[in-house]
């Protein structure tokens, strides 16, 4: 389905009830059935009183945990079951890993193999209602179904080649989390890729497209949501004929948040402050836009972004890679986002490099209104949120993963 042309109808100012330090206003208007919502001229903070432990109340992996369940390579997914329970898709082994409220592990699941319950290569995974969990194998292209204890109920297998026919286009295999419904969501390409010309030397830019599909749980049918931009890159030819890729973080690109219940799907397409939602049908219902000064990033900043970007170039290629390729003078506005209860969305701001210190996330409720900033004085990558926690990743020191759990508490 496609976006419909946007005809504004109808325009309202609505005052937000904040506390005594202001308020905010949105200005908000309705074309043929969709809502949008210009967040601007903010005042004041909604989320004030709104407050998270210093401290991790759960906290797995990292350097420390040396071996065992706790040790983590590859975060495919997390997340955390009604009984307190955090479950973590462990991608190098494509195990899922089960732990206490107390961060003791409690029991592992799947594993790569050919018997009942265990995964070619387990990809992404959703937690539905009742806490049963829906795992999607990218190499057996099947989608395998667990009860809340960890009971293998069934496996389906995708027929990837009746999807296949759905469009002319390739299909990238970005694997995102299957809906509860079992409908698909994919990323086609939208361009060929970029090749660097036999003999030239510098960099070739690529900016590359994509387009957002749902795929029918019957695999009948194809639904177009929108446009979303992928990373943006340099591929630099080096001597010799090698070629290496090169992602600075401050481009812009696409991000992809899923509501579960009911089901909402929240996409950002790059390069300006603003969120499509899609309704449980794949209609469009919302558009949710925020106004930002330009965030110019500082001279620490930038070198930090320039190391994490050739981080996997090795030392005797980086010399060969020029210095002066052309990047954004202005961080992201959008780097992340995760749908809350009761129709939140979050939407990260920070960390944008590494080394930071911090987590910076904007809340907005299910109408799409402003309703504050929430910050930890850690650089959590958001994964989800509950009524009264947030649950997320970053990487200590040596780059291992860790898994820590914060509370919430809302005034």
């Amino acid at each position: 389905m496609n976006l419909r042309p946007v005809a504004l109808t109808l325009s309202l100012i609505l005052p937000g009830c904040g506390g005594e330090s202001g308020r905010s206003l949105a200005a908000v208007y309705d074309s043929a059935g969709v809502r949008i919502v210009e967040n601007r001229d903010v005042e004041g903070d909604r989320t004030s009183n709104w407050t998270v432990s210093p401290e991790a109340i759960l906290h797995l992996g990292g350097t420390s945990a040396s071996e065992g369940a706790e040790l983590f390579s590859e975060l495919n997914g997390v997340t955390r079951l009604a009984g307190g329970e955090v479950v973590v898709l462990e991608g190098s082994l494509s195990e899922l890993r089960f732990f206490s409220e107390d961060g003791e592990h409690i029991r592992t699941i799947g594993g790569m193999g050919d018997g009942p319950g265990e995964f070619g290569e387990a990809g992404s995974f959703v937690r539905l209602a009742g806490d049963s969990l829906l795992v999607r194998d990218t190499r057996k292209s099947s989608l395998v179904l667990f009860a809340p204890g960890g009971e293998h109920i069934r496996s389906e297998l995708v027929d990837r080649r009746t999807m296949w026919g759905l469009g002319n286009f390739t299909w990238m295999g970005w694997y995102e989390p299957p809906l509860p419904d079992r409908s698909l969501l994919e990323f086609l390409g939208m361009e060929e890729s970029v090749e660097v010309p036999a003999g030239e030397s510098g960099p070739t830019e690529s900016h590359p497209n994509r387009l957002l599909i749902r795929v029918s749980a019957d695999r009948s049918t194809a639904d177009t949501l929108g446009l979303y931009r992928a990373p943006h890159a340099y591929f630099v030819e080096l001597p010799g004929g090698s070629v290496e890729f090169v992602e600075h973080p401050f481009f812009e690109r696409g991000h992809l948040a899923i509501n579960t219940d009911p089901t909402m799907i929240y996409l950002s397409g790059g390069g300006e402050y603003s969120v499509r939602r899609f309704s449980q049908r794949g209609a469009p219902d919302m558009i949710i836009r925020r106004t930002l000064p330009r965030r110019t990033p500082t001279r620490e900043e930038r070198e930090a972004a320039w190391t994490e970007a050739v981080r996997d170039v090795t030392p005797e290629r980086l010399s060969e890679i020029p210095r002066d390729l052309s990047v954004p003078d202005a961080v992201p506005d959008i780097l992340g986002m995760v749908a809350g209860p009761d129709g939140e969305l979050w939407v990260q701001r920070e960390p944008f490099v590494r080394g930071q210190s911090r987590a910076v996330l904007d809340v907005f409720d299910s109408g799409g209104l402003y309703l504050g900033e929430i910050r930890l004085d850690v650089p959590l990558r958001v994964r989800e949120v509950g009524a009264d926690y947030i649950l997320g990743d970053r990487l200590d020191e040596f780059d291992v993963p860790i898994v820590e759990l914060y509370a919430l508490e809302r005034r």
